[in-house]
């Protein structure tokens, strides 16, 4: 038998959810059982993961888990001689590598297969001593979503969704930066500068609702460089929001040291910046011909995305 486990926590108008909650349903639409761990009543969870489980079944993790029971969890998977893959939305142990969690320690040593985000987290690992031939990299999450795919209109509008609370950088960017209107999504906070448009926030699903032509990735405090842990942490990671920009047709504005800096270029996927103040220039620099290139370039991502592509070259499908 196959099984996908994963923390169920409630969602709404914010895509922190929006992942794990793909990944269940890809999976199960390919023979897997889905397993929530429920947070108020993690025993009961527990205690059905003991009575089902069984020797050589295949496992799928999504980590992490917040709860306490992490580690009762691993005990009964392993206990049980399961085949384990090991997904990684994130891991403390890639933020801070010398302050490792015994737990996840023990999942990436126990494991079958590790997904990593990309080559860069891959190699990091590596470095940390975990062994590399058990990783395989995503590249991009995928991103369900029955939207009509939107072909969007060369304009100097720029998108940036997210959590607006920890993007620092967005109360630190001069209006003279840039030529540009930026076009925000997210949770309500604060106060939002007011050369910055504020649009209000949007289930995951609904990516058509966007307005605007090119979605930025960026993190951090400054509008130099993606500075700070978080800026380290995007050298690594793989955002959600290249996957939510992808699917929602906007070609994409990301950091060139960013894990999915070539990614994005490699594919013509948009194009890459060392600093926010090259914004209005890097995107003057491309022509209506090249957008509209890159829009196609999206638009088949975009499909990729929407059927769990990537997701499904790099699990098992078969017992």
């Amino acid at each position: 038998m196959k099984y996908c486990i994963q923390e169920l926590k409630r969602h709404g108008k914010n895509a922190g959810t929006k992942a794990v909650r793909d990944v269940a349903q890809i999976l199960s639409s390919h023979g897997y059982q889905n397993v929530n761990i429920i947070g108020k009543f993690p025993f009961l969870s527990l205690l059905k993961l003991y009575c089902i489980l069984k020797q050589g079944d295949i496992v799928v993790v999504q980590w992490p888990f917040y709860g306490f029971f992490a580690d009762w969890m691993f005990k009964v998977i392993k206990n049980k001689q399961t085949r384990l893959i090991l997904l990684l939305h994130d891991i403390n142990s890639v933020r801070n590598i010398k302050n490792k969690n015994l737990v996840e320690d023990n999942l990436l040593t126990y494991a079958e297969k590790v997904v990593v985000h990309s080559e860069a987290m891959k190699l990091l690992l590596e470095r940390a001593g975990f062994d590399s031939s058990k990783m395989s990299v995503l590249t991009s999450f995928d991103y369900l979503t029955n939207d009509t795919f939107v072909r969007r209109q060369y304009s100097s509008t720029v998108v940036y969704a997210g959590n607006l609370t920890k993007s620092v950088f967005l109360q630190n960017i001069p209006k003279e930066c840039f030529g540009v209107r930026l076009n925000c999504y997210g949770l309500p906070v604060g106060v939002i500068p007011q050369y910055l448009t504020y649009k209000g926030a949007f289930m995951p699903e609904n990516v058509s609702i966007i307005e605007g032509s090119w979605g930025l990735v960026w993190d951090g405090d400054s509008e130099n460089t993606c500075s700070g842990n978080y800026g380290e942490y995007l050298k690594i990671n793989a955002p959600h929001k290249v996957s939510l920009y992808i699917v929602a047709g906007l070609p994409i504005i990301i950091w060139q040291k960013a894990a999915l800096a070539k990614y994005v270029v490699d594919n013509n996927l948009g194009i890459a910046i060392e600093s926010l103040n090259d914004l209005s220039v890097a995107i003057s620099s491309v022509s209506i011909e090249r957008y509209n290139a890159m829009v196609n370039a999206i638009e088949q991502e975009a499909n990729v995305l929407k059927t769990g592509g990537h997701l499904l070259t790099v699990i098992y499908l078969d017992c």
